[in-house]
């Protein structure tokens, strides 16, 4: 009956990603975003320096560790009036069309430009639609009905982010200054864009934009900072995998288990199109800055966390630190130069290197339809331990993650998935048998591959 029971849930995975295929929108993604992952770059803090010049001289580095997409967060001027600490947020943007003077000159940011795409990199730009700064260009020009204001005719705001102003797309003339920002940054040769709080800015105003700017670009990647099928509709092709990062910190902290896993995927795959990328981490610049760096956070079971981003179904991103699993909580108004010497730095290293090339060379764990789809496979401890695979024609990769502090022994039935394989981490060969047994330490996981990628 158990075996029953999860071929059920196998074929499930499979035919609910199948069966909306032609029902539901399908997202057409850039020809590169399907085997990469993102690199997101905070210039600020990346090097001491703080500059464009700097942080180009790090594109090889970057380039050997496997990833190729960067996601610079915003580069352009901040507002001066409420500046938060001594240098402000970089989501309070006072001129859409200018580089911050702190990270260099336009033609700097050209020339970082065309040496990441000469090393092979696409560039995503951090873009803030929801609000502005108070003291921004669009204000002083005299664009007053462009934001949204108090009965006594004052900007407002949301939340507790005083230093910006909110935006009213209620005001058509707005909404098309908006989509000229994006033109204009695609015209100066970027390759897409992180749409920043996309979730609170009005659904409808993306599904007109979105369509437009990726009709400009041409074959651009847009990730909408908001989770639900709805943003996919409106034409972004990635979106955030935020109750999965939640989960990870909740089985970290032994607040939930495997089942809940289970559950999570399970309703992934039946409100999410077949083609829909969602973006797997376990740290981005709010979550550093806020509650802690990934190692502090999710402790002994910071590298099996990381591992799950990268061979769950989506597209995994990497906050720059993590590389060398640095331990330092970045202040967010503030100049603080990431720590690049932490200890155990070159564990990291190899962990993120072996990890992107896996992401790289195995086509089973592309994103979206090109990826294989995910398959349950039994074990003999499933409370503690999720173990599956994905396979399609050309490579196949086994995953057993022991998701608790206690060590087990566990038997996974692998059946027709027995064979030779890889491991991730090193080992050049390994035999799994029909039936195969092994003891997980606390935390442990294992990913095993073989194949090709048959690009």
């Amino acid at each position: 009956m158990k075996k029953i029971t999860y071929l059920l849930f196998a074929l499930l995975l499979f035919t609910s990603c199948t069966a909306r295929k032609d029902a539901d929108y399908v997202s057409l993604h850039p020809e590169w975003c399907y085997n990469s992952t993102i690199y997101e770059m905070n210039i600020r803090q990346f090097t001491p320096e703080g500059t464009f010049e700097a942080a180009g001289k790090q594109l090889d580095r970057l380039k050997d560790l496997g990833t190729d997409i960067l996601w610079l967060m915003p580069i352009y001027p901040i507002g001066e009036k409420g500046r938060k600490g001594d240098l402000g947020s970089y989501y309070s943007i006072s001129d859409y069309k200018s580089v911050n003077p702190e990270f260099g000159t336009m033609e700097d940011f050209g020339k970082f430009l065309c040496a990441a795409h000469q090393k092979g990199f696409k560039v995503l730009l951090d873009m803030v639609s929801n609000h502005t700064s108070l003291d921004a260009e669009w204000w002083k020009q005299g664009h007053k009905n462009w934001y949204v204001l108090d009965s006594a005719g004052h900007q407002t705001h949301e939340y507790d982010w005083s230093d910006i102003a909110s935006l009213n797309f209620n005001n058509r003339e707005m909404r098309r200054a908006m989509i000229d920002v994006y033109k204009f940054w695609l015209d100066k040769g970027v390759d897409g864009f992180r749409c920043d709080a996309a979730g609170e800015v009005p659904l409808d105003f993306w599904k007109e934009a979105v369509p437009e700017i990726k009709r400009y670009g041409k074959s651009i990647l847009m990730i909408a900072e908001a989770e639900g099928p709805q943003f996919h509709k409106a034409g972004f092709d990635i979106t955030y995998s935020w109750k999965l990062y939640h989960l990870m910190n909740d089985m970290a902290a032994g607040k939930s288990n495997a089942d809940l896993l289970r559950k999570y995927l399970k309703n992934e795959f039946k409100y999410y199109g077949c083609n829909d990328i969602k973006m797997n981490f376990t740290s981005n610049h709010d979550e550093n800055s806020n509650l802690g760096p990934a190692p502090v956070r999710l402790g002994d079971a910071v590298e099996e966390m990381a591992a799950l981003t990268y061979v769950l179904p989506g597209i995994p991103l990497v906050y720059n630190g993590q590389e060398v699993g640095s331990y330092k909580k970045l202040r967010f108004f503030y100049k603080d130069t990431i720590d690049w010497n932490s200890a155990g730095a070159s564990r990291f290293t190899m962990f993120y290197r072996n990890f992107d090339n896996l992401k790289i060379n195995i086509s089973a764990l592309d994103c979206g339809l090109r990826g294989a789809p995910l398959v349950e496979l039994d074990n003999d401890d499933k409370g503690d331990v999720f173990s599956f695979s994905r396979k399609n024609k050309t490579s196949s990769v086994v995953c057993i993650f022991n998701l608790s502090s206690d060590t087990t022994k566990v038997v996974v039935d692998l059946g027709l998935l027995k064979g030779e394989y890889r491991d991730v981490n090193g080992i050049d060969s390994v035999e799994l048998g029909e039936k195969y047994g092994l003891l997980l330490h606390p935390w442990e996981y294992k990913v095993y591959y073989k194949g090709s990628s048959n690009r």
